[in-house]
């Protein structure tokens, strides 16, 4: 495979990634907001559940728009 063909095919699979994250986090912010409750400010859990995925898309739309791994010197 072509070194160009490689890159183009990450940097997608990168953005599928960004989307799918960011429409999982926008499900749980939904879901939030219908359960009537309010979230617990000390719940470190339902921080992480939506900071992860929240982290994994910002990471994956950086490879997809600039086409390089973060913090790396390729």
């Amino acid at each position: 495979m072509k070194a160009e063909t490689s890159k183009l095919m990450w940097r997608l699979v990168a953005g599928l990634l960004a989307v799918f994250s960011m429409v999982l986090v926008i499900m749980r912010l939904f879901g939030y907001s219908l359960g009537g409750e309010e979230v617990a400010s000390d719940s470190v859990m339902g921080l992480l559940r939506l900071l992860f995925p929240l982290a994994v898309a910002v990471m994956s739309s950086y490879i997809a728009v600039k086409g390089r791994i973060p913090f790396t010197a390729m």
